[in-house]
C-alpha cells in the first residue's frame, strides 16, 4: 500500500504483509468477527488486505500491529474496515448477454414446470446487496410469463450480510444513473421517477423478499429453480468455496439451476453440476446426495415481518 515514512512524508511504494504478521492478522479477524458476527478468516486475504492497507493509510499507520492497536481502542473503526471490506458492486442487468440467455434457455422452461406442477417460481440471490440483480431477475420473470401467457406466484429471496444494502434494497429508489443499464421501455414499465430517483414498482417490489443472512453459516433456502451468485466467491477461500458450492446444491430442486459470475466457476464441486452454458457460467444440478445440517428456524424467522 501506499504509506507514510518515519518523518511523516508520504512514499507510494507498497508495503507487503509479512509472514510476521500473521498473528496480527488473526486478531484483526478475530476483532471483525466478534463486532460483526462475520468470520472472515477464510475469505481470500488478498481480497481484505487491500482495505485493510487503505484503513492504515488513512491512519498514516505502516505497521499492521499498530492498526490492530487501534482497532482495540477504537471499535468504531472496526464498523468502518467491515463496511470497507463489503464490496457492493452491482448494476441492473449487469452483464446484458446473461439476461439474454436466461431469458431464452432458462425461464421459460423454469415457468413451463412450475405451472404444470401448481407450484411458485422460487429464486435465491445470496450477496445481492443494493437489489439490482434480484429486481432485474423479478422483471426478466414477470415479461417472460407475459409472453407465455402466464401468471405464476414469483418468490425472489435476496440476501446480503450487508444490513445497509439490505435497507437500500427494500427502499427500492435507485438514482437517475440506471437510465444507462435499464431500457426506456423497462424505466416506463416498472419504475417512477421522483425527485428521489427511479422507484420501483410495488408490483415488482413485492416479488422480492430482502433479508439479512450470512450465506456461509446461515440456512439455505430450499426447493429452489435457480440461484443467482455471481461475484461472491471469488471473495471466498477454497474451503468456503466448496461449503457454499455444495449448500447450493442442496437447496436446489433436482432440476435447478446455478448461475455464476463470469469468473466462477463449479471445478471445485464439479461432480455436483452439469455446465449447460459455459460462456454465462449457467449450471445445472446433478443428481446426487448431499446431506447438510442446518436450524432452518433460524432464517425463517428472519424473514418474518421484514418483507
Amino acid at each position: 500500500m501506499q504509506g507514510y515514512s518515519e518523518d511523516g512524508e508520504f512514499r507510494s511504494e507498497l508495503i507487503a504483509f509479512s509472514a510476521d504478521d500473521a498473528q496480527h492478522l488473526d486478531k484483526l479477524f478475530i476483532l471483525l468477527h466478534v463486532r460483526t458476527g462475520v468470520d472472515f478468516a477464510q475469505y481470500k486475504h488478498t481480497t481484505i488486505h487491500r482495505p485493510i492497507q487503505d484503513r492504515m493509510l488513512v491512519h498514516r499507520l505502516n505497521r499492521l500491529g499498530d492498526y490492530v492497536r487501534l482497532l482495540q481502542e477504537r471499535p468504531a473503526e472496526i464498523d468502518t474496515l467491515y463496511t470497507e471490506i463489503l464490496i457492493n458492486v452491482t448494476a441492473f442487468f449487469r452483464g446484458a448477454a446473461v439476461f439474454d440467455a436466461l431469458a431464452r434457455d432458462i425461464l421459460p422452461g423454469i415457468i413451463e414446470r412450475c405451472a404444470s406442477g401448481g407450484n411458485p417460481v422460487r429464486i435465491w440471490v445470496p450477496g445481492c446487496s443494493t437489489g439490482e440483480e434480484p429486481y432485474s431477475i423479478a422483471i426478466a420473470l414477470l415479461e417472460c410469463m407475459q409472453e407465455a401467457d402466464l401468471h405464476l406466484p414469483i418468490q425472489i429471496f435476496a440476501t446480503d450480510i450487508d444490513t445497509h444494502a439490505i435497507n437500500t434494497a427494500r427502499a427500492g429508489v435507485f438514482p437517475d444513473s440506471i437510465a444507462t443499464d435499464v431500457s426506456p421501455a423497462r424505466l416506463a414499465r416498472h419504475f417512477t421517477h421522483d425527485e428521489q430517483g427511479y422507484r420501483i414498482s410495488k408490483q415488482i417490489r413485492a416479488m422480492c423478499l430482502f433479508a439479512k443472512q450470512n450465506v456461509v453459516e446461515d440456512p439455505p433456502f430450499s426447493r429452489l429453480d435457480l440461484i443467482s451468485c455471481r461475484n461472491l466467491l471469488i471473495y471466498l477461500g477454497p474451503v468456503l468455496q466448496k461449503k457454499v458450492l455444495t449448500l447450493f446444491h442442496y437447496a436446489l430442486k433436482p432440476t435447478g439451476f446455478l448461475l455464476l459470475g463470469s469468473a466462477e466457476t463449479v471445478d471445485k464441486c464439479a461432480d455436483m453440476y452439469r455446465t449447460l452454458d459455459t460462456k454465462h457460467k449457467i449450471y445445472v444440478k446433478k443428481a446426487i446426495a448431499v446431506t447438510l445440517q442446518f436450524d432452518f428456524s433460524a432464517l425463517s424467522r428472519r424473514f418474518r415481518h421484514k418483507t
